[in-house]
């Protein structure tokens, strides 16, 4: 395994884009959440400081995180949610929209890439 260089997109915001250059292995029911298809594409763009790319030598995507922060210690957030996912990202947004300042971020993705699969990356 190449040496890697792990960077966040605040760090690297020429690399937003690149984010994508990852393929997703996600199950056919994931292309089908409204939420996830209205936002999730956003979250590198909204919360690049919270985004992270493994880069090789060559400049490959190796693997990328996103990550989404919220403010778990506000009023009715005692625990994290029933809705799952999908409510924590609301909350990030909503949060990010009211300039609440975050205290705890959660992983809505990372994916490595499939050429970098079985290298122990995860």
């Amino acid at each position: 395994m190449s040496t890697l260089e792990i960077v966040t997109l605040a760090d690297r915001p020429e690399m937003i884009n690149r984010v994508y250059d990852v393929h997703d292995e996600w199950p056919e029911f994931m292309g089908h959440d409204p939420l996830a298809n209205a936002l999730f594409n956003r979250v590198a763009h909204v919360f690049p400081e919270y985004c992270l790319l493994a880069v090789d030598a060559d400049g490959a995507i190796a693997a990328r995180a996103r990550c989404v922060p919220f403010a778990m210690g506000t009023a009715g957030r005692e625990r994290l949610p029933d809705g799952g996912l999908d409510r924590v990202v609301v909350w990030a947004f909503r949060d990010h929209d009211r300039g609440a300042r975050p205290d705890t971020a959660c992983a809505v993705d990372v994916t490595i890439a499939s050429g970098y699969t079985g290298q122990g990356l995860s």
